[in-house]
């Protein structure tokens, strides 16, 4: 074999071993559409002992963001209790009774006056 025949055959070899590190770097270290959660609201559930919060859930340009209800107990577990597909906005969120939990939900900016009121029973 030539001189420029291995100098050629090298470089190609280290061509290739550098595309495939890149793209094993990828498929273990990128994101595609990353998950953006922010924190709107939280209410504490004094007859259960446990907080409900409220996240603004954002995934992406595929599809639209959502409001998603976590009970979280005192320990740390969280549990999500409800998603609502569409809005990005909590107004309110409101204990009526024990087992029953009220929030207006809507949408942001300064010209939104859309608003809807959900009721959802606590376990």
């Amino acid at each position: 074999m030539k001189k420029w025949q291995k100098t050629s055959l090298f470089s190609f070899i280290g061509i290739v071993v550098l595309i495939l590190g890149g793209v094993i770097y990828m498929l273990f270290f990128f994101e595609l559409f990353p998950l953006h959660k922010q924190l709107l609201m939280t209410t504490f559930v004094p007859a259960m002992n446990y907080n409900i919060n409220a996240y603004y859930v954002d995934s992406g340009a595929t599809s639209n963001g959502a409001i998603q209800l976590y009970k979280v107990s005192t320990s740390g577990k969280s549990e999500l209790i409800k998603n609502i597909p569409t809005y990005q906005d909590v107004k309110e969120m409101k204990i009526l009774s024990d087992s029953k939990l009220r929030v207006v939900v809507g949408f942001k900016g300064n010209f939104s006056t859309k608003q809807d009121t959900i009721f959802i029973e606590l376990k």
